[in-house]
């Protein structure tokens, strides 16, 4: 698991062009952190993990490779991006549960 989720990182923040200090920077995690998640050292937690997906504009799933692309995971996709978009008055913590409310099946 720590070695796919590893890969799935390094991967999205290739497509996304956002280096690991601009990911820690988003997130406010810090760039060691960062760097250990990436080498497979750690696992982040899972309000980290909704930090990362949340910073690079996916769904924790596909950060797990769970249901990536498929037509679901798509359509929450779009809802999530649209309550980022629509939501300045909510809380970080406000977002991560209405995105865990949503993975959930």
């Amino acid at each position: 698991m720590t070695t796919l989720l590893s890969n799935n990182i390094t991967e999205i923040l290739k497509e996304k062009e956002v280096s690991q200090q601009e990911l820690a920077e988003l997130t406010g995690i810090s760039k060691s952190a960062i760097s250990r998640y990436i080498n497979a050292q750690r696992v982040p937690s899972s309000e980290n993990l909704f930090k990362i997906a949340s910073a690079l504009d996916v769904m924790p799933d596909e950060i797990l490779k769970m249901n990536r692309d498929t037509e679901k995971q798509q359509d929450l996709r779009k809802i999530i991006l649209l309550i980022k978009k629509h939501s300045t008055s909510l809380t970080l913590k406000d977002k991560m549960e209405i995105m865990k409310a949503l993975v959930i099946d």
